[in-house]
């Protein structure tokens, strides 16, 4: 399906659910499946077209602290569309860090200082946002995010309690996930729900989504999070593509989670 197309596609489905909200659950289960299908697709295709296959289901563990940097880039598309993806350029080289953004600074001033949600930089911001008609997480007014918010003090105490689970791990569970957003099924949990990053040309990890989770597991320092792999760098590929045909040797990226697999 073609971008444009796509877009058509979902600016009716907001229409449809306007008008008859009812036909939200189950629009949203067939665009569930759809993206699983186009993720089989995107994982069938890399097998013909690279020495080192894409698996867009995969979801692999590092540090919080490996992801220093953002790279959204890509948010045009949904988070389906842009899993499995490799793209040349100079998307890699954005200079943000994700601690100098407003919602870890905010995250932190709540946790680690005490300062309450509603005196927080992030807060203020969101409100303007919604003032201007926007919605944020589902929420219309000031009341709606207050109540967002005590659900991320629950997230924080879980996260520190049990780590940062993937949403596979929680299903298999049936654990509780304080902030989850409502998804009509286990498989839009699992495509849409785990912190997304993309990887550079240096194999470096650079934040994609899952700004909350991210945010608490650095302010904790757990030992590791969930990731899902959205974008790659040609030249990452390249590399990759290389590894896997015993062309070079992966040398400093051997312990990478993006060439180990490679490795047997």
């Amino acid at each position: 399906m073609s971008a444009r197309i796509e877009r058509a596609v979902r600016a009716l489905g907001r229409r449809t659910i306007s008008a008859y909200p009812w036909t939200a659950r189950p629009l949203g289960h067939a665009r569930s499946v759809y993206a699983g299908a186009y993720l089989a697709w995107v994982r069938g295709r890399s097998y013909l077209s690279y020495d080192a296959p894409i698996d867009p289901f995969r979801v692999d563990r590092i540090p919080p602290s490996a992801i220093e940097r953002t790279a959204e880039f890509f948010d045009d598309a949904p988070k389906y569309r842009r899993a499995g993806r490799v793209v040349g350029g100079n998307w890699d080289r954005h200079p943000e860090r994700f601690t100098d953004r407003t919602l870890y600074r905010s995250f932190r001033a709540h946790f680690e200082d005490g300062v309450p949600w509603e005196e927080t930089r992030f807060f203020a911001e969101i409100l303007d946002r919604m003032e201007d008609g926007e919605r944020w997480w589902g929420c219309r007014c000031r009341a709606d995010f207050e109540r967002r918010c005590a659900e991320l003090d629950e997230l924080y105490e879980n996260i520190a309690r049990n780590g940062v689970r993937s949403q596979a791990e929680l299903l298999g569970s049936d654990g509780p996930e304080p902030a989850r957003k409502d998804r009509p099924n286990g498989l839009a949990r699992r495509i849409e729900d785990d912190i997304a990053v993309h990887v550079g040309r240096d194999g470096e990890f650079l934040f994609c989504d899952g700004r909350n989770r991210l945010a608490i597991a650095k302010l904790l320092d757990v030992q590791s999070v969930p990731v899902r792999i959205m974008v790659r760098h040609e030249g990452w590929q390249s590399f990759r593509d290389d590894v896997a045909a015993g062309r070079v040797e992966p040398g400093q990226h051997a312990d990478h989670p993006d060439i180990r697999p490679l490795l047997g």
